[in-house]
């Protein structure tokens, strides 16, 4: 067995991050990774790297013999199990231990404690931390909560026992959504985690999610690495976080902080693990979940305490003493995961194949990605490709740099939140601290228009960058081309476009059908394969790919793919899948796979009824009928693999009956 090596059982950009901790330590890394993989970043930095299995989950990264045994053929004398997958499983840790291996993180028994969220909360009660009024026990059926309901009201919420990300739960408005919501949490959670138990708890609508960093070692110390903020999620998964919270107060948690040490202290617990806990409006703070394991958003923590997680995880694991100053945080540092989805489609999971790709490098940067030019992103896995991190003096130089970073990042091929990113952080509401887990979802009619219209502003730069480079600009509407947007499948035709040229220079001005918006494009400087603009006083640079009368071009975080043609020749075939065809058909908003179906043909349904769900990237996605009706077509058995823009359903409305 070399005592060098340690198998990594994770992949993507968790693997590559613990990769690089184990570099800097001497140590080797050993990966593992499915035929969905096999072109991965972290195969190809790997010391050694062995197939495991197939695409599924199920059958690559949650086989526990097959990854033990490639540990154990491999001399490995480790197993960090990264963030997510078997990262919180207690049964195997156990069996990591029994065969002689080293398991990087706590105890099994400590696993299986806080493993169970309904079993984490009987303990935090009895250590006297508040928690939020809901069920003890886990929850099977309708029975088991009706009292609870009628105690604590609507809303609610239903979490899986045995996970996190957001999978499994769902929040309950009203007594109408009360059982189907049981019955989908319990699928998903069986599905993501391995058993179905769920439990409910009081839905708190406007609270902040605060997470507090602790670190145990086998020698009975521990330590705590102050807070982070994570309150801006969608679909109960954090998308931007930062460290310190600007919702605290000097001082404010430091009681709390000396009570989860003591607990930590008092269990015994000897790995890093995280408190996640929600904030009230009123400054009241109650117990969420203690998840035993690396946490996706550390690199904030790092950044701010100067400090490596993984090493001190590392470290732990194999019995030093730890030796760890006090200290206190220093700047602010903000964390933004890059998914691939898209936000104007609802979040709707994209995976494909990524054409292009680079992030800016500098002081204060990090970047933890896997992503390379023509990797395909898989369907099987978590959205998550990236992340962005970066360090600042304060939260308002943090938030400028990633603003900065964002603008300069390049992601073409498949829809991204880039630009999502940069849209939330330029926002008056997050540059002032008015954030809260419901955010989103609240301001979320809003913000989608508005963040349609930034797209729409800068497609319009790039259709005035084309007209430029292509010659094709004229002091009135022009009628001598076409121009479609690939990924929108929208035909941008019409559109005004007037050429100024005085002594600053040469300026686009061009409106859309509707002379809704208006930009004007001030040309700074033109080269072969870019353009320096200027757009609301601020200098963009537009990367460029040209090929005949197909057009490429990056504005900031924004990407788009234009085909051009002449005027009455622009085919059918290009129009591509749209999103609707008409009222009464259902097409599919994204690549997926079918895992219920929930109407059947003949079946009258009522508008915004679920018909089908759709997994992708490890989330359900409801497919609801869009007008009342009967079911006439219904292309769907469980397990069918459907394409973006794929009939699902035609309804005949009741009027034709």
């Amino acid at each position: 067995m070399d005592i060098s090596k340690v198998l990594i059982a994770n992949r993507g950009e968790c693997a590559i991050r613990i990769h690089n901790t184990l570099k800097s330590m001497g140590m080797k890394s050993v990966m593992i990774f499915s035929d969905a993989d096999r072109g991965s970043e972290h195969v190809r930095i790997a010391d050694e790297a062995y197939r495991v299995g197939s695409g599924p989950s199920t059958e690559s990264y949650l086989l526990q013999d097959s990854i033990i045994e490639i540990a154990k053929s491999s001399d490995c004398i480790a197993i960090h199990p990264g963030y997510g997958f078997l990262a919180e499983n207690a049964e195997f840790a156990q069996k990591v231990i029994d065969v002689g291996l080293l398991w990087i993180g706590p105890n099994p028994d400590l696993i299986d404690l806080f493993g169970d969220k309904v079993a984490a909360r009987r303990i935090m009660q009895e250590f006297e931390i508040p928690l939020l009024p809901g069920t003890v026990d886990p929850v099977e059926d309708m029975s088991e909560i009706a009292d609870l309901v009628s105690a604590i009201g609507f809303p609610l919420i239903i979490k899986a026992a045995g996970g996190g990300g957001g999978k499994g739960m769902r929040v309950v408005n009203s007594e109408d959504d009360l059982e189907s919501s049981l019955e989908i949490c319990k699928s998903e959670a069986q599905r993501s985690f391995g058993k179905s138990a769920v439990f409910v708890e009081k839905y708190i609508q406007r609270g902040h999610h605060i997470e507090f960093q602790i670190l145990g070692d086998k020698h009975g110390q521990a330590w705590h690495f102050g807070h982070r903020e994570c309150s801006v999620q969608r679909r109960h998964q954090k998308v931007i976080e930062e460290t310190p919270s600007v919702l605290i107060q000097d001082g404010e948690t430091d009681e709390l902080l000396e009570k989860l040490v003591d607990v930590c202290k008092e269990l015994k617990y000897d790995s890093l693990g995280t408190f996640e806990f929600l904030k009230t409006l009123d400054g009241k703070y109650y117990f969420l979940e203690m998840n035993t394991r690396l946490q996706v958003e550390h690199s904030v923590t790092e950044m701010t305490w100067d400090v490596d997680l993984v090493q001190l995880q590392i470290d732990a694991a194999f019995g030093h003493r730890l030796q760890i100053k006090t200290q206190e945080p220093k700047g602010s540092a903000i964390e933004c995961r890059i998914y691939a989805e898209d936000p104007l489609r609802n979040f709707a999971p994209s995976p494909g194949v990524i054409e292009t790709v680079t992030f800016p490098e500098g002081p204060n940067i990090r970047v933890d990605s896997y992503l390379r030019d023509s990797l395909e992103i898989p369907i099987f896995y978590d959205p998550m490709i990236a992340k962005l991190t970066v360090w600042g003096q304060n939260r308002n130089a943090a938030r400028l740099k990633m603003i900065e970073v964002l603008k300069n990042s390049r992601l073409h091929g498949i829809p991204n939140n880039i630009g999502f990113h940069e849209f939330i952080l330029r926002s008056n509401d997050f540059g002032a601290g008015n954030i809260h887990t419901n955010f989103l979802n609240e301001n979320w009619e809003k913000l989608s228009e508005e963040l349609r219209d930034e797209r729409k502003r800068f497609q319009l730069l790039s259709v005035a960058v084309a007209r430029m480079r292509l010659g094709w600009h004229s002091n009135h509407s022009d009628h001598g081309f076409r121009i479609l947007d690939k990924e929108s499948n929208e035909g941008l035709e019409n559109l005004k476009c007037v050429l100024i040229v005085d002594q600053g220079g040469h300026h686009l001005v061009i409106t859309d059908n509707d002379a809704k918006l208006r930009v004007e494009l001030v040309i700074l400087d033109a080269q072969k394969q870019g353009m320096l603009i200027l757009h609301r006083s601020k200098p963009y640079y537009v990367a460029i790919e040209q090929d005949d009368r197909h057009f490429k071009c990056s504005i900031g975080a924004w990407n788009f793919d234009f085909d051009m043609y002449e005027a009455g020749s622009l085919p059918i075939s290009a129009l591509g899948n749209v999103s609707k065809v008409s009222d009464n058909v259902v097409i599919s908003p994204i690549n997926g796979k079918i895992i219920r179906v929930l109407s059947h043909l003949g079946d009258t349904v009522e508008e915004g009824q679920v018909l089908l769900i759709l997994e992708a990237m490890k989330m359900e996605n409801e497919i609801r009928a869009p007008m009342s009706g009967e079911v006439e077509i219904i292309v769907g058995d469980i397990g069918l693999s459907v394409e973006k823009g794929q009939v699902l359903v035609q309804l005949k409305s009741q009027s034709e009956n």
